[in-house]
C-alpha cells in the first residue's frame, strides 16, 4: 500500500517536473501579471493534476502526455475562475450587506422593494429572499433550481444593483 503511494508520487513529481515551464507559462498568462494570483492558479493546476494523474495513459507519447497537461490546466483554470467569481461576491458593498442581511425599519425594506423593481421577475424573487435571510439552500428550494444557480443569481443581481446604483 505505502509503495502504491510512493509510486504514484513520484510519477506525479515526474510528471510536474518535464511539463513545469509549460504549467507555469499558462498561469502567467492567464493571471496578468498578478503574481499572487499566478501563484494561486498554479497551486491549482498541481492539485488538479495530482487528482487525475492515473488518468494518464501509461507510456503516452511526449506530444499527447503535453496535450493532456495543457488540457488538465484549462480544466483546472475553468474551475479556478468560477470559483473566484463567487469570491468576488463577498463582501458586498457596506450598505447592501448591512440592509439585506438584516432590513430592521421600514426606510430600508422600501429601498430594496424598489431596487428588486428594477430585476427581472425570477432575479426579484431571489433577491427578496435574500433580503429576508434566507441561505442558498433555502432559496434553491424555495425557486426549485440548484442551490449553484443561486450563487450565479446572486452574482448577477449585485452586479446590476452595482451599475445602476453606482455613485
Amino acid at each position: 500500500m505505502q509503495s502504491d503511494r510512493m509510486t504514484y508520487y513520484r510519477q506525479f513529481q515526474s510528471l510536474v517536473t518535464r511539463h513545469k515551464a509549460l504549467i507555469e507559462h499558462f498561469c502567467k498568462l492567464r493571471a496578468y501579471g498578478d503574481k499572487r494570483l499566478c501563484a494561486e492558479l498554479q497551486q491549482e493546476c498541481y492539485l488538479w493534476l495530482w487528482r487525475r494523474a492515473d488518468r494518464l495513459k501509461p507510456g503516452a507519447a511526449p506530444l499527447q502526455e503535453t496535450a493532456w497537461v495543457y488540457w488538465q490546466c484549462r480544466a483546472a483554470y475553468s474551475n479556478f475562475s468560477y470559483y473566484r467569481k463567487a469570491w468576488k461576491l463577498l463582501p458586498l458593498d457596506g450598505w447592501m450587506a448591512d440592509n439585506i442581511a438584516e432590513p430592521v425599519d421600514n426606510g430600508a425594506r422600501d429601498c430594496i422593494e424598489a431596487m428588486a423593481d428594477e430585476l427581472t421577475d425570477h432575479e426579484r424573487r431571489a433577491f427578496l429572499l435574500m433580503a429576508d435571510g434566507f441561505d442558498d439552500d433555502e432559496i434553491a428550494q424555495q425557486l426549485n433550481i440548484k442551490q449553484r444557480s443561486v450563487v450565479q443569481l446572486r452574482y448577477r443581481i449585485i452586479n446590476e444593483l452595482r451599475k445602476k446604483y453606482k455613485k
